[in-house]
């Protein structure tokens, strides 16, 4: 909804400091949300709904003038960020994957997928913290390769271990029978 007006909040943003623009309208955007207590009918929330997504689209125009010319200025972020993002969209991609192959595959309870996602959740805090340290003591590089390797690491152990959990099964099974 909000990128409908993406030329107004455009010609709006260029009369002043981008950076401020969009962090007062992102602040606005957010804001909105206390208006929810007010929902009383669903009128009111489709309202504040719209105003949301309007806001939160505004600074757009800005912040992506920004990033360019942040692109422009460093080749090394350019690069850094074309790999982040391919990395991590090819992870997001197999995201909702997940949850279906341990339940309907592994037959994990629905309950216990909520804890897992739960705890990967928390996780994921933790690891913000932990990895924001070393990138500024090592660098961005070192932590993609680091990220990259153990990444490739987990599959081929998954790999592994799947093979030889079903090889060690199979012979007990023979053992048995």
């Amino acid at each position: 909804m909000g990128s409908l007006f993406t030329l107004y909040w455009s010609r709006l943003s260029n009369k002043r400091s981008k950076m401020k623009f969009f962090l007062r309208v992102k602040i606005l955007a957010r804001a909105t949300i206390f208006l929810m207590v007010l929902a009383i009918n669903p009128w009111i929330f489709i309202a504040v709904v719209f105003l949301n997504a309007l806001f939160k689209q505004a600074g757009s125009p800005a912040y992506i003038s920004e990033a360019l010319d942040v692109f422009r200025k460093d080749k090394s972020f350019f690069y850094y960020s074309l790999i982040f993002f391919i990395f991590g969209f090819g992870c997001l991609l197999a995201m909702p994957l997940y949850p279906i192959f341990l339940v309907d595959i592994l037959h994990i309870s629905n309950s216990l997928m909520g804890i897992l996602a739960s705890l990967s959740s928390l996780f994921w805090m933790i690891s913000y913290i932990l990895w924001g340290r070393y990138i500024d003591k090592r660098g961005a590089i070192n932590s993609l390769i680091i990220s990259f390797m153990v990444t490739l690491a987990a599959f081929f152990l998954m790999q592994w271990f799947r093979t030889h959990s079903s090889l060690f099964l199979n012979r007990r099974l023979k053992e048995v029978s």
